[in-house]
């Protein structure tokens, strides 16, 4: 195996137990806030500038399209489009300390798929 190759793979395994050992900090308390909309729910917690996201969508797959899914999470944080998410738990990151408010809406590539955002303030308040 080259240098660079175990030098790439180190990069990979860093960056994939920080994320991880961020996320299992944050499921060691329960203080997450639930919001059930008609078809589909969100919870969230705010950990210092960290939001943790995990969404149910029961008929809808978050999956890139060119693997089959159905489409994907539009971010926005205060009005602005923050991120396209393919994944039902993420962890946003360098957020503001004021309250702000966040909207998160199922995606559909077809546009036969059609649900509700959920909106919610965090922020200072919540931490």
């Amino acid at each position: 195996m080259s240098v660079v190759s175990r030098y790439f793979l180190a990069v990979i395994a860093v960056f994939l137990l920080t994320g991880a050992a961020g996320y299992a900090d944050a499921s060691e308390n329960d203080d997450w806030n639930a919001i059930e909309e008609e078809s589909w729910t969100l919870k969230y917690k705010v950990q210092n500038d960290k939001l943790f996201v995990e969404c149910v969508l029961p008929s809808f797959s978050l999956q890139p399209q060119n693997k089959g899914g159905d489409g994907y999470l539009a971010v926005e944080v205060n009005r602005t489009r923050a991120a396209e998410m393919n994944k039902a738990a993420f962890v946003m990151k360098g957020l503001p300390s004021e309250k702000y408010e966040i909207s998160v809406t199922p995606v559909s590539y077809e546009e036969e798929f059609e649900e509700n955002s959920i909106t919610f303030t965090a922020g200072e308040k919540e931490k």
